[in-house]
């Protein structure tokens, strides 16, 4: 009896590489950042108190955040709260998409991760460029929570999308010379 999974191929050491990352990046949108629009929309980070204790330990991420990085994720900014309720919905959902099209070796694989990938970006631009062009007011520049905080924790969400963006078009363009060969 032939398996319902055999149409699925062993996946190479950078698809499962590329799959951990959106797993992680699905709870990180999902979980995470969710929690953030959740404090955000019923009060504020600032004057959230949550009762369970997964509650007390995302409301303590983004305190720390806040008061260590950007003072904005401790209010209700509208700029901030928008790209992030966007960001747990849409993008958990992309993740979740990519991840299927990868398990399932669909075709539209590419087609999605492109998406997901530049609403990663636009999501980047529109967190630090407003906060850069009101001159970084609440930012923390101190260096060490600045680099630590700021960059490391969101430096990755630049790269990987990015990297997978290359992937995506090496992979398209090379779907188009193949049927432009067999035309």
């Amino acid at each position: 009896m032939a398996s319902s999974l055999s149409h699925i191929k062993p996946f190479s050491w950078a698809d499962k590489i590329i799959f951990l990352w959106l797993f992680i990046d699905l709870i990180v949108h999902g979980v995470l950042e969710s929690s953030f629009v959740y404090f955000s929309l019923t009060t504020t980070v600032a004057k959230a108190q949550p009762q369970s204790a997964i509650g007390k330990m995302l409301h303590w991420v983004w305190l720390e955040y806040g008061t260590k990085a950007d003072a904005k994720w401790l209010i209700l900014d509208p700029c901030v709260v928008s790209v992030e309720l966007l960001t747990c919905t849409v993008d958990t959902l992309l993740c979740a998409i990519v991840m299927y099209t990868m398990w399932t070796n669909k075709p539209s694989r590419h087609f999605w991760q492109i998406i997901l990938c530049v609403c990663e970006l636009y999501g980047d631009w529109m967190t630090f460029v407003p906060a850069i062009l009101e001159g970084a007011t609440n930012l923390n520049m101190d260096p060490y929570f600045f680099w630590l905080y700021t960059v490391g924790s969101n430096v990755v969400w630049v790269i990987v999308p990015l990297l997978l963006l290359c992937q995506s078009y090496g992979h398209v363009v090379s779907a188009f010379k193949a049927k432009q060969k067999a035309e």
